[in-house]
């Protein structure tokens, strides 16, 4: 009715033995040193449980044996990487079961943030350049639309001006009688 954890950075004998009775055990070699390249963990769970966690690249092999319980048998026979350990579960489930789950390891899942969360940083930057440069482009073509607005009215103020100062010499001109 109790249970125990082996984790965090501990060395893994060339055999380990565990027993579960009324209760629960994890064993977890994410951060584990292995003593041997190939290591054999004896399991008994008597209605209880316990749970391997390994590590991905590490061969598991399954041959504990269930009596109205069970052994995990999904993490089996996937291929370990070249010069990666390889673990050996055995014992035996007596209403109770023993599982296996291959996980990442702490330093390799904050990795793994780092780089979508770097990923999701370099998106937002390249949007807001994006944003940026089109902010610009259309700046730069209200700026040239205005320039063209004031260079036209420009253009009739100095027209008037000009109409203005031929009809003031024209009306000056009748009046002096020269017309």
């Amino acid at each position: 009715m109790s249970g125990f954890q082996r984790k965090g950075r501990w060395t893994v004998p060339k055999r380990f033995n565990c027993f579960a009775f009324w209760g629960g055990g994890e064993i977890d070699l994410r951060e584990a040193n292995f003593a041997d390249r190939e290591v054999q963990i004896n399991c008994v769970a008597i209605m209880g449980g316990m749970k391997v966690i390994v590590p991905p690249g590490v061969e598991v092999v399954v041959r504990g044996i269930g009596v109205m319980g069970g052994f995990d048998q999904r993490e089996e026979g996937v291929p370990g990487d070249l010069g990666a350990p390889r673990v050996i579960l055995t014992g035996f489930a007596f209403w109770g079961g023993v599982g296996v789950e291959r996980k990442l390891t702490r330093a390799e899942k904050q990795r793994l943030r780092e780089e979508r969360r770097q990923a999701k940083l370099d998106r937002k930057a390249s949007k807001r350049e994006l944003g940026e440069s089109s902010r610009d482009n259309m700046h730069d073509a209200h700026q040239r639309m205005l320039d063209g607005h004031r260079s036209l009215m420009h253009d009739r103020h100095e027209e008037r001006r000009e109409l203005q100062r031929e009809r003031r010499e024209q009306r000056e001109r009748r009046r002096r009688g020269e017309d």
